[in-house]
């Protein structure tokens, strides 16, 4: 049987990682906490990748800098999945929240997840959570290459203090059976194409860099339980069918960003294939792919 943690890495930690792990069904008696993973306060230069976080009280990926807490930046969230989380309180997929201590949130990066989000999930699949005073300190988030997917009714993405501070760019969006949601400060847009003429958000070099399309999972929201942390590739529900339009149109971070994407994705599957980058959090494997 395969004990339920919470996994975080403690304030003021540099240089830790939380990778290959599952976390699911923490719960909380409260607003706060009862999450899957967590970067908290003080952490400088962290990663959390290749993990599943589901079905837990509070968010799949708590980004968190409280009041007090040292510098925090530089930190990466990449090839997570998470299904169903923020069962009980007002947290979603990957959640983001900061006080101005040490400068408040500084340079995250966040790419190549896949986040669903269910009837059940209270918040979007990717949020900023203000301060307790309604106001953000979250600076230069950079956010590529993820599939945000959800039900009627439920946002995809929710940033209320938006701004110059926040880049998306050459994400996958969409809503089962209804139009998208999109909270950007005061106004929620039903389109990805509404979003970026008001924002500018996803475009990249004076061309659309975003999508809204189904990606084609093979089963979200059909994850379950993995029970073993080394057979965490057993959760086919979210690798992308070969017929998805999301193999190959995921921008190269490396050579456009300068950002190391790392050596391989969710599964294991070494990326790129055939030399471009898939969106989410599965790179499919040329030689043997998920078939329809």
């Amino acid at each position: 049987m395969l004990l339920v943690f919470q996994h975080l890495i403690y304030p003021g930690k540099s240089n830790g990682v939380i990778q290959f792990c599952e976390s699911y069904d923490n719960k909380t008696g409260n607003r706060a906490d009862g999450g899957g993973f967590d970067l908290d306060g003080g952490c400088v230069y962290c990663i959390m990748q290749y993990n599943y976080s589901h079905g837990n009280h509070g968010a799949g990926y708590g980004i968190y800098q409280y009041n007090g807490a040292r510098e925090f930046k530089g930190n990466i969230i990449r090839y997570n999945i998470s299904e169903n989380d923020g069962l009980n309180n007002r947290h979603g997929g990957i959640d983001l929240w900061s006080t101005n201590s040490s400068g408040g949130m500084q340079d995250t990066k966040i790419y190549n997840n896949t986040i669903f989000v269910s009837e059940k999930t209270n918040g979007a699949a990717i949020e900023e959570f203000p301060d307790e005073e309604g106001t953000s300190f979250i600076y230069n988030t950079e956010i590529y290459n993820n599939v945000f997917v959800g039900v009627p009714g439920k946002k995809l993405v929710d940033i209320p203090h938006p701004g110059d501070q926040w880049t998306f760019k050459g994400n996958c969006y969409w809503t089962y059976g209804d139009e998208i949601q999109i909270r950007w400060g005061d106004q929620t847009f039903e389109s990805l194409e509404a979003w970026r003429a008001a924002t500018g958000q996803e475009r990249h070099d004076g061309a659309d860099a975003g999508i809204a399309t189904d990606s084609l999972l093979t089963g979200p929201g059909e994850g379950g339980t993995i029970g073993d942390p080394a057979q965490l590739d057993r959760l086919d529900a979210y690798k992308l069918l070969q017929s998805s339009m999301l193999v190959d149109m995921g921008l190269d971070l490396k050579t456009v960003f300068g950002i190391d994407p790392g050596t391989h994705d969710y599964y294991g599957t070494q990326i790129p294939q055939g030399g471009k980058y898939d969106v989410g959090a599965n790179e499919v494997d040329k030689a043997s792919v998920s078939q329809e």
